[in-house]
């Protein structure tokens, strides 16, 4: 969706590792499994599969901040299952951090 997309631009302009790929699910469980860190933008602000996915394959998560209302910060430790991200200059900031 536009928003990931622009994202995704954002991440790739401040020239930080990233693959993106259209793969099957056992696929991209294993590159979950085998990143650093998992990159996830939500839809409308809702949890979404990948959330679990990255989760599921061992990974940590960086996803945008949601609401209260999505359960996020009851389902896993931030700063420890995943990392949040509120604006771009955040989530470039946040991706350089957890990568160092």
């Amino acid at each position: 969706h536009p928003r990931r997309t622009r994202l995704i631009d954002a991440l790739r302009a401040a020239k930080l590792p990233l693959q993106v790929s259209q793969v099957a699910q056992p696929e991209a469980l294993r590159a979950y499994a085998g990143a650093t860190v998992g990159f996830n933008c939500s839809l409308n602000g809702d949890l979404n599969l990948r959330f679990f996915e990255v989760l599921a394959a061992g990974g940590l998560v960086l996803t945008d901040a949601l609401g209260a209302d999505s359960g996020l910060d009851e389902l896993a430790a931030q700063g420890c299952e995943f990392a949040t991200y509120r604006a771009v200059d955040e989530l470039i900031a946040v991706a350089r951090d957890l990568l160092a």
